[in-house]
């Protein structure tokens, strides 16, 4: 007290010393700051005009430049304080833009704390592109040009990234001509020279085709970038490919990945992995083997197969069982140096395959170094259901701890697949439902972080609806695919066929919306036609029936589809389009199996249409009850054993259950296979048409596999309930079920089980 020179000396010391590191955060910001902030570190207090003035001042001294030292000291504090503030509330944007969901109404309390700063200059840039983010991770496209249009009067540069921030706002707000609009822009500034091509805002914009199912455009866009100098990107063409697979396009996926390749992008082993993974997830195995056979032997592509090409083909002949093959091809692996991604896995596969019980998942110690407890468990699961087990699957399920990971979430959730799987063959539904319940929020949660390969539930609902001929659980399980607000182009046509069995059209033509209409994309104009059929727009029919006509012979036309143009223009009275269908419908020579069903029930679900026209009803009697059978197309060449199934199919489904019996007979006595228990599910139609033969034929089929544990043909113990039922109308099923020659397989299978019951 009272010596001014030593308070000089300690003040002189004080701001000479004076720095955001060694001041005490509370004393320097005059706020507590919440944990450390992302823009300290690049944002550093430099020694400002007011801090050299101090300095000035505390070398030369005096009561007045006291004084203004005072007022210097007070004004550079509320500065940093001022600063601090700043920091504090844009890392506060930063964390709120980053954690950002889909839904604009969550920019609210963003836009609300970046307008509550009055910004320094400094600060600005930084502050408006992570208000833009946020902008873009919400879909707020009218937010983020408006923002974007403030950038040059406070002389922001509006370079690559700003252009991908606002292709993202437009995709994630779904509106693909904005997005355009925006990338078009781009492009045009990159071929004039105004900015770098950054390959982002063109991802963005293939990510926003693949949501919305437009596949035109992703070859539009990448020939529109063709002709930049620029070095070709493969992730463009990875984007491209899982775009293919969300919409349910395999053939499309290979043209793209070779159009690709034609126009030099450097594809690598990734690719072809990734072309390969969404081959398989589309069913094409075949395709898958034959294209890796080939690329090994060739010498362009043999060079670029690597860990990730190796490893899909290798984890999908392990799924199947084909270890001969496995073990080729990771000794050929290992020859070249090539390193099998997840080999633990692989083994565990081929263990399931072969009905090896696996050890008990007890902790992650347990796991093989490349497996995960979560990817260990599926497998279990996996092989405890194979065993029959699905008590003791059910359990290690909920026992496994809350995952986080993506992939974690997405093995919890195949599990539950599985085992919902293994309960629609059944028809105890309330499990199914259950489960569906509890481990729909885990879907949504890894969907969240993988929105272009989505899980869906959904599956099994719509397998044990189809199985068991439940529309309730069918129009259920299709509205909850509706809300879910994922693409998935597989899982949406299963629940589009199973709402025009039902005759659910206004379902179904929302699940059509969810579809792209695409010249590449047939079965969407198929599933059309069917619903402008049963909604009496014979006109509208018509019209697409000319829209396909324009895409032939590129694409394939369903049978059931000339069945339904035919109604169509017979409504319409047009007697010579109509013959003109029925000589191409004789002269078509490859017919898909799945053909045969489609080709006849068509009809089974519009007679109540075809009733009110005494034209279209001649038409159909016609076709459906005076075509004859065996000079049809469809079975000029009973060939392979599963057409004489087909051939047996084709008289049940048109209840000429005679001529099915003697199909039926001859598939017995050439010990061809046969799925058993579609014939159960109609016993009592047999019994009805009064053809005992044929049901103890089926009855004791149905015993056999019973007896046998065999239920890898479709048959399970619901089939109990289906024979005694038909017994009950029909008691003399019995009597020559016991006095035949299978009567012990009578006496011990299926009197047991009737008396329990």
């Amino acid at each position: 007290p009272g010596d001014s020179i030593m308070a000089k000396r300690v003040l002189r010391g004080l701001i000479r010393g004076f720095s955001t590191h060694n001041l005490p955060e509370r004393l320097v910001w005059g706020v507590e700051i919440e944990g450390k902030t992302g823009f300290q570190s690049k944002n550093k207090l430099k020694k400002s005009k007011n801090q050299k003035k101090i300095n000035h001042l505390v070398s030369f001294g005096g009561s007045r430049e006291l004084r203004q030292l005072e007022n210097a000291l007070e004004h550079m504090m509320a500065t940093a304080s001022d600063l601090a503030e700043q920091e504090r509330v844009l890392e506060r944007i930063n964390i709120l833009a980053s954690k950002a969901q889909p839904k604009r109404e969550e920019l609210g309390p963003i836009k609300k704390l970046f307008y509550s700063v009055q910004w320094d200059d400094k600060h600005i840039p930084l502050a408006h592109k992570t208000l833009l983010k946020a902008c873009a991770k919400t879909g707020s496209i009218e937010d983020a040009e408006l923002l974007v249009s403030s950038f040059e009067n406070k002389r922001i540069a509006i370079n690559d990234k700003v252009f991908g921030k606002l292709v993202q706002a437009a995709v994630v707000g779904r509106d693909l001509d904005c997005a355009r609009k925006w990338l078009d822009k781009y492009i045009r500034m990159c071929k004039q020279g105004s900015l770098r091509f950054n390959v982002l805002p063109v991802i963005h914009y293939i990510s926003g085709c693949t949501l919305l199912g437009e596949l035109e455009e992703v070859y539009q866009v990448l020939n529109q970038i063709s002709d930049l100098k620029t070095p070709l990107d493969e992730r463009l063409v990875s984007v491209g490919l899982k775009t293919f697979a969300v919409n349910g396009a395999p053939d499309e996926a290979v043209d793209f990945f070779y159009a690709s390749a034609s126009k030099g992008y450097p594809l690598g082993d990734e690719t072809i992995g990734q072309l390969f993974h969404v081959l398989l997830r589309l069913h094409r195995r075949k395709a898958v083997y034959k294209m890796f056979d080939e690329f090994r032997a060739s010498e362009i592509w043999k060079p670029r197969l690597g860990s990730k090409s190796y490893s899909v083909v290798a984890g999908d002949l392990a799924r199947r069982g084909m270890a001969s093959r496995v073990t080729e091809i990771l000794k050929e692996a290992e020859q070249n140096g090539i390193k099998i991604l997840k080999k633990g896995e692989i083994d565990l596969l081929l263990a399931i395959h072969e009905q090896k019980e696996l050890p008990e998942v007890n902790g992650a110690g347990e796991t093989t170094s490349d497996v995960s407890i979560f990817r260990k468990a599926r497998h279990r699961i996996k092989n405890l259901l194979s065993l029959k087990k699905q008590g003791d699957a059910y359990k290690l399920l909920r026992s496994l701890p809350e995952p986080e990971l993506r992939p974690d979430l997405f093995d919890v959730c195949m599990s539950a697949v599985m085992i919902m799987n293994f309960i629609s063959t059944t028809e105890k539904i309330g499990p199914m439902l259950k489960l569906y319940n509890r481990y729909n929020p885990v879907a949504r949660k890894c969907n969240e972080l993988a929105r272009y390969s989505p899980v869906q539930l959904e599956g099994p609902l719509f397998n044990a609806a189809k199985l068991h001929h439940n529309q309730e659980l069918a129009e259920f399980a299709a509205r909850e695919h509706l809300n879910s607000g994922y693409r998935d182009a597989a899982i949406t046509r299963k629940a589009l066929r199973l709402m025009c069995y039902f005759s659910n059209m206004e379902l179904a033509e929302q699940l059509l919306e969810k579809l792209p209409f695409c010249a590449k994309q047939p079965e969407n104009l198929h599933f059309h036609l069917i619903i402008l059929c049963h909604k009496e727009d014979f006109a509208g029919a018509v019209r697409v029936q000319k829209r396909i006509e324009q895409l032939e012979p590129k694409i394939r036309t369903y049978p059931e589809s000339f069945v339904l143009m035919m109604l169509a223009n017979s409504k319409l009275g047009k007697t010579k389009e109509v013959e003109k269908l029925w000589k191409k419908l004789n002269s078509l020579s490859s017919w898909r199996r799945d053909d045969i069903n489609q080709f006849w029930q068509s009809v089974r679900r519009l007679q109540h249409l075809v009733s009110k026209s005494e034209q279209a009803a001649k038409i159909f009697l016609r076709v459906f009850e005076n075509y004859p059978v065996e000079a049809s197309p469809l079975y000029a060449s009973l060939t392979k054993p599963i057409d004489f199934h087909l051939s047996a199919q084709l008289h049940m489904n048109r209840e000429h259950w005679k001529a099915a019996g003697d199909m039926y007979e001859i598939i017995k006595q050439r010990k061809l296979p046969v799925r058993t228990m579609q014939w159960v599910y109609k016993l009592k139609q047999i019994t009805k048409a009064k053809s005992p033969k044929f049901a103890v034929m089926v009855i004791e089929d149905s015993l056999e596999k019973l007896a046998n544990g065999n239920t890898t043909e479709g048959i399970t113990e619901v089939a109990i309930d289906h024979i005694i039922e038909a017994i009950k109308e029909f008691p003399k099923i019995l009597e020559l079920g016991l006095k035949g020659n299978s009567s012990e397989l009578w006496r011990t299978t299926l009197l047991p089980r009737m008396k329990e019951r």
